[in-house]
This record gives structure tokens, sequence and C-alpha cells, in this order.
């Protein structure tokens, strides 16, 4: 067992330094020579603590040497007496992660699938959910499909495909439908459609998918103190040090302690179960608007806050209005309100309600029903199986940096930004900062790529939450003016709302020869398209061929191909050639070609370059029909403006984003080789 204490300041000067048979405290010293034994016997007791001089450690105890201060153990505010408490375990882990949001989730999922040895911790009880986002993106979906997840969402969830606005009628009497669209009006959109689905079913598909790769949620857990060892320290596997401290859950479920007030619970010694000491490569803080990990690491939040106040409810709806299972915006002179389709015939609805003066005091279940209804009248609105309900203020704020200065403690999602959910960007941008931040972790610490790659993370992704809040701020100028200018809007920015055009231009990004692909813009995500694979006819998506992994993907788009054409297929073999002599080429690029053409001939295929058709890796541009094998070309290179007499060869990321391009040749083969060798 050990002693657990918490000496004040006071305390030490005013004891005296005795020892009693009737006191826990062995002996005091002065403040200025006081040692905490777990301080100078932490290698020897075997404590692993990281020598670190804590000014608030007064206890000496020479005759115990299993006497340790609070500081040391991560625990605060302990009184006397003392409290006897089991030495805190220490473990290991290569990615801790602070919290189980849609982030967090994704991140401990996609790192898992990558191999990397990760651990996920979460204040919440089982069960318990915290935030309401339900509002999946076209490109998060495909984002999901790379996690193996895409199926199981697309099926729980509700498939938005339409947009409809509503005006003041011209005889002031109510409103009327003034516009009717598609709500991804995109072709290149894989799913033309926004899933809807309650974070319940969107937390639950992941967590299950966790437990199945044998990752489970440490719950309730909550951290206590967070240390980097300094990066002159090169000897040391595991720099980060978390101490964290599990929550007696019976305790939060009998005093029904709210989340936020469970950080709290560290001076009750109650209401803990255990003192846990955790040693991680790197710690990724996706705890929320109010993070601890970004506070911790003394990270600022700019920006500003709206002064309108808005009200949202969940709820199944007994109505009137046509088109309730379509997205609706509304906008009258009695207000304006929003509309989306839920599963199981609900929906959720945000609803304008003036500023923080005109809310404050009143009634909010009252006020929240009155403006809808008013707003959309003549069409009428009552309320069942009213499930949640809240009023919130909009903020606009993106964190000063997204890591600490050795770029071992990251973090992501809503500590990084805030904004309003009238885009429905949140969850969205979360879990694409947790994909792009996971591919580069895992590289790393697989020792495939330098430490500094995991800089571009911070270059990528605070420039697109910049780019998020001008685009919300836009959004909410719209909505609260004239309605169909939240439409015109939402079409025009359609590509970056729907993370199709999210695009980074980062080192991770060179801008050449982007002439020879128009159609494959260098930065963003890979366009979606069918193939027929040469040997078996299968049909692939493209999406589907650029698996998420480790590893980048080479698409050797030579144009047609025959077999007298001998140059062509000579500058084919000399640029893979070229290539091969790279370091670690053939471990950690995987190799595809496109021909434009519906069918290729064997004599040619063994022309081909080993790699390309060694696995299966060979297709053509051409579609199933059923009764036909195979039909003519789909206009694949055509689309993607590729000259079939020239072709391009194009390097795709693990995350699907296209980092460059270049010509066939043997000449330009270097500009890959360069590429690679520095990541």
């Amino acid at each position: 067992m050990v002693t657990v204490l918490h000496v004040e300041q006071d305390d030490v000067k005013t004891r005296p330094n005795t020892s009693t048979t009737s006191s826990p405290y062995k002996a005091f010293a002065s403040l200025e020579n006081a040692q905490c034994s777990a301080s100078s016997q932490a290698r020897a007791g075997g404590y692993n603590l990281l020598n670190r001089v804590d000014p608030s450690c007064y206890v000496s105890a020479p005759e115990n040497p299993h006497l340790i201060c609070h500081s040391c153990v991560g625990l605060t505010s302990f009184s006397f007496p003392g409290l006897l408490m089991d030495p805190p375990t220490t473990t290991q882990t290569e990615v801790l992660i602070i919290g189980a949001g849609p982030a967090g989730l994704i991140a401990a999922k996609a790192l898992s699938q990558l191999g990397i040895d990760v651990r996920i911790i979460d204040k919440r009880l089982p069960g318990e959910s915290a935030g309401h986002a339900d509002g999946i993106q076209p490109r998060t979906i495909e984002i999901w499909d790379s996690l193996g997840l895409g199926e199981d969402l697309r099926r729980m969830g509700s498939h938005v495909y339409r947009f409809a606005t509503y005006g003041p009628r011209d005889d002031g009497k109510g409103v009327q439908k003034t516009s009717d669209a598609a709500n991804i009006p995109l072709p290149s959109a894989r799913y033309p459609y926004e899933v809807l689905a309650p974070i319940q079913i969107i937390e639950g598909i992941i967590t299950n998918a966790l437990r199945s790769a044998g990752v489970s949620i440490d719950q309730p857990f909550v951290p206590q103190s967070l240390e980097i060892l300094p990066a002159s320290c090169e000897n040391e596997e595991y720099p980060v040090e978390v101490v964290l401290h599990k929550l007696d859950a019976e305790y939060l479920k009998k005093h029904n302690i709210s989340q936020d007030a469970r950080r709290e619970l560290a001076s009750m010694p109650e209401c803990i179960e255990r003192v846990e000491r955790v040693r991680a490569k790197y710690v990724i803080g996706s705890d929320g608007a109010h993070s601890w990990v970004r506070k911790t690491l003394d990270i600022l939040m700019e920006g500003d806050a709206v002064e309108a106040e808005w009200g949202v409810v969940d709820f199944t709806p007994v109505t009137d209005l046509p088109t309730i299972r379509a997205k609706n915006v509304v906008n009258s002179p009695g207000g304006v309100v929003g509309f989306v389709p839920r599963p199981n015939n609900t929906v959720r609805a945000y609803v304008q309600l003036g500023n923080g003066s005109s809310t404050a005091g009143r009634d909010i279940k009252s006020l929240i029903f009155n403006a809808i209804q008013s707003a959309m009248k003549p069409y009428t609105m009552s309320f069942q199986d009213i499930t949640w309900l809240n009023i919130y203020r909009v903020s606009h704020r993106v964190a000063a940096r997204f890591s600490d200065a050795q770029n071992r403690v990251f973090i992501v999602g809503d500590a990084c930004h805030v904004h309003s959910p009238k885009g429905g960007q949140g969850a969205n941008t979360s879990m694409t900062d947790a994909i792009n931040l996971s591919w580069k972790l895992a590289r790393v610490l697989r020792g495939l790529s330098s430490p500094k790659l995991l800089a571009t993370y911070e270059e990528e992704r605070r420039k697109h939450s910049l780019d998020l809040i001008q685009f919300d701020k836009e959004l909410l100028r719209a909505i609260e003016g004239d309605q169909d200018e939240y439409a015109r809007l939402w079409k025009h920015d359609i590509l970056f709302a729907s993370g199709i055009g999210v695009k980074y231009a980062s080192t991770l990004s060179i801008p050449l020869f982007q002439d020879l692909a128009p159609g494959i813009p260098i930065g963003e995500r890979f366009p979606s398209a069918t193939l027929l694979r040469a040997c078996d006819w299968n049909p692939c998506q493209t999406l589907d061929l650029l698996a998420f992994d480790k590893h980048f993907k080479l698409l050797l788009l030579p144009g047609s191909v025959c077999a007298g054409n001998v140059s062509r297929l000579t500058a084919l073999q000399e640029f893979v050639k070229e290539l091969e002599m790279t370091s670690g080429f053939e471990e950690t690029v995987d190799v595809f070609m496109v021909l434009d053409q519906p069918e290729v001939d064997d004599e040619v295929v063994k022309q081909l370059p080993v790699v390309a058709t060694a696995k299966h890796a060979l297709y053509v541009d051409a579609v199933w029909h059923g009764t036909a094998p195979r039909a003519p070309c789909t206009g694949f290179y055509e689309r993607l403006g590729i000259s079939s007499k020239q072709g391009v060869a194009v390097l795709v990321r693990p995350d699907c984003h296209v980092s460059m391009m270049v010509p066939i040749t043997k000449m330009d083969a270097h500009h890959v080789s360069a590429f690679l060798s520095g990541l």
C-alpha cells in the first residue's frame, strides 16, 4: 500500500519535524529541504517517474520509501490524514487517445486498421452519449467505406437527396415553396446524398468495429497530468506520460455526476477506483470544445462569437409540410427554421430565436415550439416523442496550434475548431482530422516516413478549419437573409461542403504537370469512377482500389496500348524501372494501371511492367452490362482531361488525396523518386 498525501505549504511551515505513532506523516522538513520519496527514489522504487522537480512536493519521509506526494501520482487536493491506495500501475501504448467521440473513435479505428497499438479513454460511462452530430457528408461516407464501416452507416441512416426552400407568399399569408433541388448536385459524388443518423448509431457502429478488432473504450477515465520528455532525450521510446484516474462508475450513477463535473472528482478519494500512469509515443486529444488536452498544452482558441441564439429539437413531427422528409430551409417574417430528416420518421429542427437577452429566463420548450410554428405558417406542426431540446449560441473559433512543439501530442475535432451546425460539417471535419493524422502517425511509427511528416497535419487541417469558419459565416448570413441565397450558396460551395472538393496545399502536394490531367486536381481526393479488372472483368471502384493503408498508390494512365506501340511500352518499362530503384518503393507503393481501351490482348499484357500486372492490378475503361461482358470505353480518360496519346502517372496518398502527377518518361520518374525519398 502507498500513503498518498496532500501537504499544503502552510502545514510544512507549522508542523513540527517529529514523528508519532498516531500520525501517518513520518516527518516533515522545511520547504527548502523537503523531498518526496517518489521523486528521489523513482527509478529504484519502480515508479518510473521522469525525474521532475515538483515545487508543490513538500513531503520528506526517509523512514517510509513508499510515501508519495499527491502530484507525483497525479492526484490533487487530498487532505489530512492521508489516503491508503495501491501504487499507480504503469502501462504503455503507441498512441493514447483521450476522448471517444466521433473523431477519437475514427482515429482509433484507423490506427488499429493500420496495425498500430492504440488505447482510447473517455470520461463517459458506457452507453452515455455526448454531442449530437448526425449529418454525414458524401466524402465522409467514402472514408467510412475505407474503414469497412460504410455499409452499416448507409443501412441504418436516412438518405437525404432532396433540398427544398420556403419563402414568404406574395399575399403575405405565410410561406410557400420557392425552390426544389438535389441536396448533393455533384456528378463526381460516389454517394449523391447525406446520411443522417443519431450520434448513438454513429458511435455505436465504430465502437462495435473496434470491439471486433480487440480495441475497447476504457471508461470512465479522466486525465490528470500530461508530461512530454524534451526532444534531447533521444533514448526514450515512450516520451509522453499521462496520469489517468479511473472513476468509480457506481458513484457517478448514484450521485448523478454530470460529464462536465467529472474531472473535478480527483479531489474526492471515494470517487477514484485506481490511478494509472500511461506511457505513450503519441497522444491524440479528441476531448471536445472544452478540451483538457488543448488547455494543458496552453493552446488558445482564436475567433469570436455570434450574438444570435438558436434552438434545436429532435422529435417525431405531425405536419402537413409536404417535404418534411427532405432537407428544408424556411425563411419567413415569422422567423427562420431548418429541418433535416432522421431515421424512424423523426426530424431535427433548428430555429432562430434572437439574441441572448430575448431568451433569458423564458421557457425553452415553449420558446422553440412557438418559433417553429410561427415560421412555417400556413403549414402546421405538432411535436411528439421529443428526445432532445436545447439552445445554443454560435461561436467561430480555431485553435492557434494543433499540436505541441515536438509533434508528440495532437488535438483533433472540436478541440481544434468550433462553429455552427448549419452546414452539417462538425463531425465530418472532426473525423477527417482523425484520418489525416492517423495515416501519418502510422507511417512514422513504422519507420516509413520521418517525423517531419507529422507537421503536415496542422499545415493541412488548420487551413481547412479556417476555410470552414469562413464558409460557416457565409452560410449563417445566407440563412438569415433571402431564403434562396442559402440554396445558391450551398450549390456554389457544394464541393467544399460535401468534402469531395477539400484541397490540401501542403508540402505533400506538388503543383507540377496539372495540365496532363485537369480533372484530377492535385491536393483533392482522386475522382470516383468504375472500371473493369482486365483479368476477370470484375467491376471495380477507383476509391476501393485506393485502399486506406500505409502505402502510397501510383496510378499509371498510359492511354491505349497495343502490341505495335513499341515506344509507349518501352517508356512504361523505363519509367517503372527507374522508380523501382527508389529505396522501399516496392514495399510502400502499390502500382495500378488503367488503359484507355475496353480490352487488352494477352500478348500486350506480357510486355507491361510486371509490378502493374502481377497482382491483378491492370484495369480497362469499360463497364459490365450483363448481356455482354464489356461495353465500349466510358470516357474515363476524357472526363479527367487525359490525352490517350500522352498519358500520365498519378501518385495518391493513403487518404486518397492526390500528391502529384508526372509524364510517363524515364526522365520524369525522378520527380516521384525524390518525393518518396523525402517523406
